[in-house]
């Protein structure tokens, strides 16, 4: 896929200088107002993206300011430093092999998220990778398989777990001299192949209501510095500002020239006593 395209993909949602911030998110933990919030991002990408940099960056700019940060180490490197290698596997193999990633992601999002609950301060909770990654190294039809076999739906998987996604794209589309293999024992990728599967990554990721994407377009300090603005925006804390460009369409093209992800959504207006600060109450779908 051409640059251009791939910046139409994420043009609705990659931060930029404007007028307007990136709204607060609530936390995932439900409850009364009082409750203290339980803030938890992915971070995503293509090889040689700045992710090892940016969760130390995000870690230490929210200790700073008061909140307890786990981060959830990625399932994938685990098992593969502890010698559970893909090109060990046959092809009938991969599928449960992506499952084996899938479910320890799953667990220790979870476990994480548990141990959150009990801390009596605001949170962060930090991912290395999440739960729609795999996705991306399987076929369609292979991943349909996994969510067909282990009772999956991608909108809960994808929409329901985390309350943003930020996507640091590789340093080989745009910062070619930066890309290196060095600091990762478990990389491998050739320069197009690290483009390809940041391409398929951040395709996996498409549909999220607060999906960034990060490029090379400045510096990689500069890069970190509009991730940093964009996590601390989402948390209600001091920054700089944002904005979020939506399109209205008057009419849809026959054929989508960019990978898109399809979904109805319906809201439901309550027909019931004003509220005190004089808005209706709306209750809000998503699904595919």
């Amino acid at each position: 896929m051409a640059d251009e395209q791939l910046d139409n993909v994420v043009a609705e949602t990659r931060p930029r200088a404007g007028t307007t911030s990136v709204p607060m998110m609530r936390s995932l933990t439900p409850g009364t107002e009082s409750a203290l919030p339980i803030y938890k991002f992915v971070l995503t990408g293509g090889p040689c993206a700045g992710k090892t940099t940016s969760l130390d960056r995000l870690s230490s700019y929210f200790r700073e300011r008061g909140f307890r940060v786990y981060m959830v180490p990625e399932a994938s490197t685990l098992l593969q430093t502890g010698g559970a290698y893909v090109m060990d596997l046959k092809a009938t193999d991969v599928l449960n092999f992506q499952w084996q990633i899938l479910s320890t992601q799953i667990a220790l999002e979870d476990a994480f998220m548990s141990l959150a609950k009990d801390t009596n301060c605001p949170c962060v909770i930090l991912c290395d990778r999440g739960a729609m990654d795999g996705s991306a190294y399987m076929s369609p039809d292979q991943w349909e398989e996994l969510k067909v076999l282990h009772d999956l739906d991608t909108v809960t998987l994808r929409d329901t777990r985390y309350n943003a996604v930020f996507h640091l794209v590789t340093a080989a589309n745009g910062a070619e001299s930066y890309y290196s293999l060095e600091n990762n024992s478990t990389r491998s990728e050739t320069l197009q192949q690290a483009i390809d599967a940041d391409n398929r990554l951040c395709h996996a990721w498409v549909g999220h209501p607060k999906f960034f994407v990060f490029d090379n377009s400045t510096g990689f300090e500069s890069k970190m510095q509009r991730l940093i603005s964009t996590a601390a925006n989402l948390t209600g804390l001091p920054s700089t500002v944002k904005t979020a460009k939506k399109y209205l369409l008057t009419s849809l093209p026959p054929s989508w020239p960019i990978h898109v992800e399809e979904f109805e959504v319906e809201k439901v207006y309550l027909s019931v006593l004003p509220t005190t600060d004089g808005k209706p109450q709306i209750l809000r779908d998503q699904g595919l």
